[in-house]
């Protein structure tokens, strides 16, 4: 027997995709693109489906992570700023803003009803901050021991 497999395309962003992730128990992607949006997509029933655009980014999303529930995602941008949003309500929750060039990643760490931990990598100066809730100042720092460069 040969199974065919079928290759959905559609026009997915009016620039390029640089992140995506899967919303876990749900058939349901988010993609991240230059044009400074995130779309989430329904895969479900061999179709693809754009069911809503988040907005606001002044740069590309160059980053993007679902919590394990699939209740949240987060995304950093070009822009230097994090932004934590519900899926089901399809709404900004929470904004963070790094120095510029200091947030090129963001994942989860733990999420209880009580409080949502986000880890985020820096740029240029090769760190990484870890936040809580809705503090905007980091609750953790990590650095790195980077010997000084000196041009002549």
């Amino acid at each position: 027997m040969v199974r065919a497999n079928t290759l959905l395309k559609t026009l997915a962003h009016d620039e390029g995709v640089w992140a995506t992730a899967w919303v876990s128990g749900h058939s349901q992607l988010l993609t991240g693109s230059v044009d400074e949006s995130v779309k989430q997509w329904q895969t479900a029933d061999e179709k693809l489906e754009c069911t809503h655009t988040y907005t606001g980014h002044a740069l590309g999303v160059i980053s993007l992570d679902v919590d394990p529930s699939g209740t949240y995602a987060v995304c950093s941008s070009l822009d230097s700023m994090i932004r934590v949003f519900g899926i089901e309500e399809k709404s900004v929750k929470h904004m963070i803003e790094r120095q510029p060039t200091e947030s090129w990643g963001a994942a989860f760490g733990s999420v209880t009803p009580e409080s949502t931990q986000i880890a985020v990598a820096g740029g240029s100066k090769g760190q990484a901050y870890t936040y809580r809730g809705s503090n905007e100042e980091p609750q953790l720092e990590l650095t790195l021991n980077l010997p000084q460069v000196c041009f002549s």
